[in-house]
Formats: C-alpha cells, sequence, structure tokens
C-alpha cells in the first residue's frame, strides 16, 4: 500500500505569514524549486507556476535555498502569492494571464517575454524547468 505525504497548508492560505513562510522553508535542504514543489512543505505548487515563481523572481532553477536571506524568502513568498492570484483570477480565461509571463513560452523554441533570449531547460528533482539563462542567470 502506497502511503501518500500529509499535505502542507494551502500556498494561499492567510496563515502563511512571512515569517512562517521563512521558518517553514528553513528547515528544508535543496533547491527552491524542489521544495515550492513539495506538497509536504507547501501545497498547490507544481513544475510550471515554480518556473514562473523563478522567473518572476530573476532566480535560477537550481537555486539553493541556503542561499536566500529573510528578504529572499519575503520576495518568494510575495511573488508566490502573486503568481497564484493571477493565475487563479485567468482561470476561466487562460488567455487574460499576462504576456509577461513565462507560462505562454514554455516549450523548446520558446523565449523570455522580458529579454528575448532562447529559454534554456535543465533537470530540477526528476522534472524539466524551463528558464531564461539572461533574467535568472
Amino acid at each position: 500500500m502506497v502511503q501518500r505525504e500529509k499535505l502542507g497548508p494551502d500556498a494561499l492560505d492567510a496563515w502563511w505569514t512571512a515569517e512562517r513562510f521563512a521558518e517553514r522553508f528553513a528547515e528544508h535542504r535543496g533547491t527552491l524549486k524542489s521544495a515550492l514543489m513539495k506538497q509536504s512543505l507547501i501545497a498547490g505548487i507544481g513544475n510550471i507556476y515554480s518556473d514562473e515563481i523563478l522567473f518572476q523572481c530573476g532566480l535560477p532553477p537550481k537555486t539553493a535555498l541556503d542561499e536566500l536571506d529573510a528578504d529572499g524568502l519575503r520576495k518568494v513568498r510575495r511573488t508566490l502569492r502573486r503568481v497564484l492570484r493571477t493565475a487563479t483570477k485567468a482561470h476561466q480565461a487562460p488567455r487574460s494571464i499576462p504576456h509577461t509571463y513565462l507560462l505562454h513560452r514554455r516549450s523548446e523554441d520558446g523565449v523570455c517575454p522580458r529579454c528575448g533570449t532562447e529559454l534554456a531547460t535543465v533537470n530540477v528533482s526528476g522534472r524539466t524547468s524551463y528558464y531564461c539563462p539572461r533574467c535568472q542567470g
């Protein structure tokens, strides 16, 4: 019998104060992308939205959690909430997601919506991550 991971708090839950977010993430090792997708840590973020959050923060996919200070984690939390609220509002109309988002460009021939650089991919925790090597360098 497969045991399921216990789900962490929902990513948009009001429980996630900046302090609690920083405390919870400080307890983990590895990459920020892996932590964002870890459903037992924070529920509701998958591969596509973790890429978007990292893109909007200007962080490469392999950013280590221990590279982020309290200010960096606050920025990630703010960006996470903004990206997920935008996506939630656009649920009925996906075209309303801003064209400045990476979501529209995630493909092998995709280009960065900011600078036009060809997107790169890297494997993080067994998942393909799209990113801009210039903007997230």
